[in-house]
């Protein structure tokens, strides 16, 4: 079967004397030597199709090519049942093959093909895929995330809204949202955050549809952390990086390249920004977070998109809370160079006027010298 497999082009879109050709072949052969499969045999045809599949040029979902390789996997589904069944294989014989096959797709790019073939993975209840899906953990775990972090490429003909709608949004909510459980969130925290950004925050070169696509994935990822994917964060250091980042996207000369981008940062500034809040992490982060407001006023000073952000650093500082400053003369002493330092840089005085000196002044130096 697999010579059969490595022979058969599956590289076509309308050829359907080839797909009955093969597709009864494949059907003859299995029922005819179904008694005698082993479970390394199974195996041995799944990754011969697998390497069939896993290409960024496999032809479309409803192509004939699609609907070989679809066949044949259905088919072969039904030998793996019966082996199980029969006792001569186990679930797990097959589990970790399953998952092999679908991370292999999501690395060739994903279309639409794919996405109907890890689906029918996915819901084979005989090798009970979804279960073990749910008990990856560590290493297994952070591959799965790590490799869906990637630019997706509509199939040929199709614009992003319909791959959207008809394959993808299906791929991002069922089987990546809803499929894994609140504990792999959890303990993939960094990975998904990485993801976050990546989807949210790497725009450029991306047209809007594009945008709206992958913004609506780092939503989808916010949601599983409470509608922050910066909460119960307490990694100082990857906080920092990530809002050096932001910072850094923040200040490019041709920001905001239009509104929908515009909105995504200031949300995500506010976020990063109550975390540190939250987490108690004022102290480890004010000096990056001064840095931000010194040069919102001095790089891109006149910009009136940017003295939004400006107000959001000031409201951080309004509602920071004052167990985090209260009576901590050391806080005090960088807090207030630091400050000084900012006020004899400004470039752009009319900052000053907006609500930042002042909740700076009364909400942490106060509190922080214990007057």
């Amino acid at each position: 079967m697999e010579q059969m497999i490595a022979r058969a082009d599956f590289m076509h879109t309308n050829e359907n004397d080839m797909q009955h050709e093969f597709t009864a072949a494949c059907t003859r052969w299995l029922r005819e030597n179904r008694d005698s499969i082993t479970v390394q045999q199974a195996q041995a045809i799944l990754r011969a199709l697998q390497d069939k599949v896993c290409r960024p040029d496999f032809p479309s979902q409803g192509t004939s090519g699609f609907h070989m390789a679809f066949h044949l996997l259905k088919e072969l589904q039904s030998v793996i049942s019966d082996l199980i069944d029969d006792g001569k294989a186990s679930q797990a014989d097959f589990q970790g093959a399953y998952l092999e096959f679908i991370l292999q797709m999501i690395q060739a790019g994903l279309n639409s093909s794919h996405i109907d073939y890890t689906f029918l993975l996915r819901d084979d209840r005989n090798v009970n895929f979804k279960e073990y899906f749910q008990t990856l953990r560590g290493e297994a775990l952070c591959r799965v995330v790590r490799l869906l972090k990637k630019e997706y490429i509509p199939d040929p003909g199709m614009d992003w809204r319909t791959f959207y709608s008809r394959s993808f949004d299906k791929f991002y909510r069922v089987f990546i949202c809803d499929g894994l459980s609140t504990e792999q969130f959890q303990e993939a925290h960094r990975e998904f955050l990485d993801l976050y950004v990546f989807f949210n925050l790497g725009f450029k070169g991306r047209d809007q549809e594009t945008r709206k696509a992958t913004m609506e994935f780092a939503h989808r990822i916010a949601n599983k952390y409470d509608r922050n994917i910066f909460k119960g964060l307490k990694d100082v250091g990857l906080l920092t990086g990530t809002l050096e980042e932001l910072s850094e996207i923040n200040l490019e000369a041709e920001f905001p390249q239009a509104q929908d981008v515009d909105n995504k940062l200031k949300d995500d500034l506010s976020n990063i920004l109550k975390a540190v809040s939250e987490e108690g992490l004022f102290g480890s982060m004010y000096d990056v977070i001064l840095d931000l407001a010194l040069n919102l006023t001095v790089r891109k000073a006149g910009c009136e998109e940017t003295r939004e952000y400006f107000e959001v650093i000031g409201r951080f500082f309004f509602h920071i809370k004052k167990e985090s400053v209260s009576n901590n003369g050391e806080l005090f002493e960088g807090l207030v160079k630091k400050f000084i330092y900012l006020l004899d840089h400004v470039k752009d005085e009319v900052y000053l006027t907006f609500r930042f000196v002042e909740p700076i002044m009364e909400n942490c130096l106060n509190e922080a010298m214990g007057t």
